[in-house]
């Protein structure tokens, strides 16, 4: 086993944690001891690192060592000193270069074993800027011990004047107020919050300035949820599902209560309704405009379809009532200013603009003004259109909203409806977001869960061959049950980012592969591929360790079929 020794001469600063949890990882592999100066230095050892070493280490020392390496934060011999990388970034560079090079006695003149081009964005703060030069600083570290017996190291060539940089002090980080801090931002990015801020003086006071970054602020936040009717709403929360009754009454209200008790039963978590009569949504008018030509209304007026469509106005206090009584909520679509003022008399919880009216500004500054929780559906409507929508509704006193992705075809197949559209509206317009689907199964309306759909809506009849307007293209009581059941797995299933074993790996940890000795080995026996074996179950070393293993001998007699061990290995 290598004997290692690392010098970190500041316990205080970063990659000495780097370093530590590095050596805690890779002790199975190498013996390492990990000090801040020469003082507690082994005897001697293999190999011998200064990293972020501030002092000069003596040949007789260095000499105790098969190897004395040195890893430095530049392109050696042109810049050395204190922190260059810092210095260069300042002066521009767009990446860092890591030198691992031999100890010698005049500093940073050794030969080179290897280099590492670290490249930045150009937007990494100080920290990040540390991560990336504390990871390539390990990984030069594994492949020198991986490949030494292969590496030949070469003499550097002063080509130029080498460069030193000074230490950091206080004055390096001091912000001119008179200049835009835009021309300032790589001295920004170097400043260390805690021993060198950033700061200004002004009136004779010193004002020192803490760098962060952060994800672009948005001056109004998204809300995390919405609350209709005492329930939560959002992404952390299970699926709204919205059982929408929209003309599959059929005229007969019976009918429309028995939708209510299958939506409850069913699981759904609101009934919606659609408040508007054939004169406040269109004109009785017989010329052309106000025909229908093609899909489930062929043949018919505007003013005919919804004149057997709509739902009475008499009939929503019994509706509301029912669904009171059964303990579901529900609210409606209102179409013009007359039916938001009959349903405020009920106490709707909340308002749904359908797709048709999501550019109707005025009835949605109106709803609005309620101060009620709002859904807005988008077929149909552009970028523009559904950014005004939104702004209005805000604009106008809003507060809580959901914006619904929505194509408004009766059916709407469902290679139409571009569920990626989901995040980007989220991100878009900074609103949570759901789906008004009109597909005919579950398939579209389950999806869009798992891209953030935090509402669904589909439309619900007691039987697609009803006859009614909307019968065809909805959702039968069973498959509203299956849509509430299905998008809640969904939604669990979803759940956060993890890449931790969950409850249900654990117990199958055992079963992993691992190195085990698949024939009886003697003391001193060279460890083989025809003797050990990567196989399951896992009580073995990992086979991470199958190279180190293989070529070393065997400590002691080792029985086939016994898991391998660091003490059945000689060093």
């Amino acid at each position: 086993m290598l004997k290692i020794s690392i010098i970190c001469s500041d316990l205080e600063h970063p990659i000495y944690t780097v370093l530590n949890d590095w050596a805690i990882k890779s002790q199975v592999l190498y013996d390492i001891q990990l000090t801040e100066n020469t003082f507690n230095l082994r005897a001697q050892g293999d190999f011998l690192f200064l990293v972020s070493c501030s002092e000069f280490v003596r040949k007789e020392i260095r000499e105790r060592f098969t190897h004395s390496l040195v890893l430095h934060a530049s392109d050696l011999p042109h810049g050395r000193g204190w922190s260059p990388h810092t210095w260069e970034i300042l002066n521009g560079a767009k990446y860092i270069t890591l030198t691992l090079l031999e100890t010698a006695d005049s500093i940073d003149s050794g030969k080179v074993w290897m280099k590492e081009k670290i490249l930045l964005s150009g937007s990494e703060l100080l920290t990040e800027i540390n991560t990336k030069l504390f990871t390539a600083e390990i990984k030069l570290i594994d492949l020198a011990l991986e490949q030494y017996a292969n590496i030949i190291p070469k003499e550097q060539s002063l080509k130029t004047v080498p460069s030193y940089y000074p230490k950091r002090s206080p004055i390096d980080s001091l912000i001119n107020i008179d200049e835009p801090l835009s021309s300032q931002f790589n001295l920004l990015r170097v400043c260390d919050n805690e021993r060198y801020p950033a700061y200004f003086e002004r009136d004779g006071y010193l004002y020192t300035v803490k760098i962060e970054k952060q994800v672009k602020l948005i001056m109004e936040k998204t809300n995390k949820f919405i609350t209709i009717d005492g329930r939560k709403i959002g992404p952390d929360h299970p699926p709204y599902i919205i059982a929408e009754l929209s003309a599959n009454h059929n005229g007969d209200i019976n009918r429309a209560f028995k939708i209510i008790e299958e939506a409850k039963k069913a699981g759904a978590s609101a009934i919606k309704l659609q408040s508007y009569t054939a004169g406040t949504i269109t004109m009785d008018c017989d010329s052309e405009d106000f025909q229908i030509h093609g899909g489930l209304w062929d043949g018919q007026s505007l003013h005919q379809l919804y004149q057997k469509a709509h739902l009475p106005w008499e009939w929503h206090k019994p509706l509301f009532d029912k669904a009171k009584e059964l303990g579901i909520t529900i609210f409606s679509s209102p179409f013009d200013h007359s039916a938001v003022d009959m349903l405020e008399k009920l106490g709707a919880p909340a308002y749904k603009i359908a797709s048709f009216e999501a550019i109707d500004l005025p009835l949605i500054e109106y709803v609005a003004k309620t101060g009620k929780p709002m859904i807005i559906s988008t077929g149909m409507a552009n970028v523009e259109e559904i950014q005004e929508a939104i702004d209005t509704a805000k604009k106008a006193g809003c507060k809580q909203l959901v914006v619904l992705h929505c194509v408004s075809g009766y059916p709407a197949p469902a290679n139409e409806y571009n569920l990626a559209t989901l995040p980007d509206m989220a991100e878009r317009f900074n609103v949570l977001t759901g789906l008004s689907d009109h597909t005919i199964d579950n398939i579209t309306a389950i999806t869009s869960v798992a891209l953030g759909a935090c509402v669904i809506e589909k439309h619900v009849t007691l039987d697609r061959d009803g006859g009614g307007p909307d019968d065809s293209f909805s959702l039968e009581p069973s498959q509203l049950a299956q849509l509430c059941r299905d998008s809640k797995t969904a939604w669990s299933a979803r759940g956060n980012i993890n890449y931790k074993r969950t409850e249900s790996e654990k117990g199958n940890l055992t079963f992993r592969r691992s190195l085990y000795a698949v024939k009886n080995i003697e003391v001193g026996e060279d460890f083989t591929s025809e003797n050990v074996k990567s196989i399951r179950p896992g009580f073995g070393l990992p086979p991470k360790m199958y190279k180190q293993v293989i070529g070393k001998k065997s400590k002691e007699i080792i029985l086939r079929g016994t898991p391998l061990e660091l003490k059945h290995i000689e060093s």
